[in-house]
């Protein structure tokens, strides 16, 4: 992996969640099912986990270790 990849990558993170931030700042509050900004992080996540080669299983390793 190059690190121009990683760096555009980080670029795109800091773009995204101020747009997620903005779409919750936006929402209906009554509206608690699907909020965009969880649909657009996801998205984004799903994005970058592709993007880096990132294998689900060892995510989600990291993930029970972070609770």
């Amino acid at each position: 992996m190059t690190q121009k990849k990683l760096d555009v990558l980080q670029c795109r993170i800091s773009i995204v969640s101020k747009a997620a931030v903005v779409a919750a700042a936006y929402r209906n509050r009554e509206d608690r099912i699907y909020p965009i900004e969880v649909e657009i992080m996801f998205k984004q996540a799903t994005f970058y986990r592709k993007q880096l080669g990132l294998d689900l299983e060892a995510l989600g390793v990291v993930a029970s270790k972070l609770k």
